[in-house]
């Protein structure tokens, strides 16, 4: 099942809906330049309710698996993500700063939210800081290629003082 395009986070609220389904990965625009591809989908659960100060809630869960360059060996490989978030709706910075611990805020001028944006933000913020195999022996370049290619962490690099250590040597 696709989830709605936009959610009416107040009428959602207020009935405490439930909704599950898919939102294509192609549709996130801001995730594609982190991608190898935008194939597949993402999963998404959203429970809908209101918070003791009758401010609309949104929790739930979302997950894909996302095509991914690592960095390591510059394969494509697949990246497992699943999230959770419990966000409230916020009209402004000063009410995001007393929200209950555990609760994210979802600042908005409306009540109306893109399904797509919602779940976008939530990946984005999960992504890895450099996308890599999770199993450095699946990298198709092993270690001693990347010694072999001088791509090693520490490369080797002239010693500037190599040439004083010599005249030293010859003063001895």
């Amino acid at each position: 099942m696709t989830l709605p395009d936009y959610l009416e986070l107040r009428l959602l609220a207020e009935q405490q809906s439930i909704m599950a389904g898919r939102v294509p990965n192609r549709a996130m625009q801001r995730l594609r330049p982190s991608l190898a591809d935008a194939s597949g989908e993402t999963e998404a659960e959203l429970r809908f309710a209101l918070d003791p100060f009758r401010r609309p809630m949104v929790s739930g869960w979302a997950r894909t698996e996302l095509s991914m360059v690592c960095q390591r060996c510059l394969q494509v490989y697949r990246q497992p993500l699943s999230v959770r978030f419990d966000l409230v709706l916020v009209r402004g910075e000063s009410e995001a700063e007393r929200l209950a611990d555990g609760f994210e805020p979802l600042l908005l001028d409306s009540d109306r939210v893109s399904t797509v944006e919602l779940l976008e933000d939530e990946l984005i913020l999960a992504l890895p800081i450099v996308a890599m195999h999770l199993d450095e022996r699946d990298c198709r370049l092993q270690a001693g290629e990347l010694a072999a290619s001088g791509e090693t962490g520490e490369q080797l690099k002239p010693n500037p003082f190599a040439a004083l250590a010599a005249l030293k040597r010859k003063q001895v």
